[in-house]
């Protein structure tokens, strides 16, 4: 059987286990038969690859779907996020934070890397100002790629709802 006569193809965990390599050829794959039209359905707890490779997902909690849409879509619905803020002066960067009612300090990894909680907009004001104060910005991550931050946010709401 070729690819063309593929119409859906369902996959449990298909790069769970495998090598950067094995999983780039599987990512290679699965783009291919999508663009040939062929309807890819993933099962994977791994959001990485869910991101790289998915355009809509649904997330399920305790047997419940708690999200079916785009990974657009799933982006706005996230409020916060936790970030990693690397910068030359922690101390005075921890100092603005502790004056902003928008993000919240969640403690320090190391000399130069505070972790952050807060919105989109208020976490790329802050960088702003960290900029504009040339406090030396070294890294500005999540902690958590906003896939799996929405995951998790969605994951504790319907857990909330069984409790």
């Amino acid at each position: 059987m070729c690819s063309s006569d593929l119409e859906v193809l369902v996959l449990d965990e298909p790069a769970n286990g495998l090598d950067p390599a094995g999983r780039d050829q599987v990512h290679r794959t699965l783009t291919r038969l999508a663009a040939e039209g062929v309807a890819v359905l993933l099962s994977s707890h791994r959001m990485d690859d869910l991101a790289v490779l998915c355009e809509e997902v649904t997330l399920l909690a305790t047997g419940r779907v708690v999200f079916s849409g785009t990974l657009a879509k799933l982006a706005t619905e996230v409020g916060e996020l936790d970030h990693r803020l690397r910068v030359r002066e922690a101390d005075a960067v921890a100092a603005l934070v502790a004056d902003r009612r928008d993000v919240r300090l969640l403690g320090r990894a190391g000399e130069d890397t505070l972790l952050l909680h807060g919105s989109s907009q208020a976490l790329e004001a802050l960088v702003g100002r960290v900029l504009a104060d040339g406090l030396g910005l070294l890294e500005f991550a999540p902690v958590v790629t906003p896939l799996e931050a929405a995951f998790r946010s969605l994951v504790d709401r319907g857990a909330e709802v069984d409790a």
